[in-house]
């Protein structure tokens, strides 16, 4: 990568910016030595910082990395016991309610009362909203 270097070439490092190679010496280890706002830094003709690295941190134009955005979390709910209506003659189900009264109050004859426990799933986290506070309907009157 950094065969052709020479004196005076600018190198751009991913930990610190632009740099200047200042020395090339062809039978070290490290080939190069670079000029950093810090100090010095010596780098192999592959861009690379030690000889143990797997990949290189230098290259001869900028680098942007436009890093992902996080992924959404899953989180953990809890649903409401119900009763339902149970219709065994038509095998159909009416709607929950939360007490057996009312699901008896609200059942057609026939109806039998079956309570459904509170189940456990799991969701994709909702975000805030991205400014809400600073919304026009969230502000007292005073302010508008």
């Amino acid at each position: 990568m950094f065969k052709d270097a020479r004196v005076g070439d600018r190198v751009w490092s991913m930990k610190r910016g632009w740099q200047e190679v200042v020395e090339i010496r062809p039978n070290a280890i490290y080939h190069i030595i670079l000029k950093t706002f810090y100090g010095f830094v010596t780098i192999t003709f592959d861009g690379k910082e030690s000889v143990n690295d797997l990949l290189p941190t230098n290259f001869w134009n900028e680098i942007k990395i436009d890093p992902p955005p996080r992924p959404k979390r899953k989180v953990k709910r809890m649903t409401n016991g119900v009763w339902v209506n149970y219709y065994p003659s038509t095998k159909m189900w009416g709607s929950g309610h939360l007490t057996k009264e009312d699901a008896e109050g609200w059942g057609q004859p026939g109806a039998v009362q079956i309570y459904v426990p509170p189940q456990e799933y799991e969701v994709e986290e909702r975000g805030f909203g991205g400014g809400q506070k600073n919304s026009k309907s969230m502000r007292r009157r005073s302010e508008v």
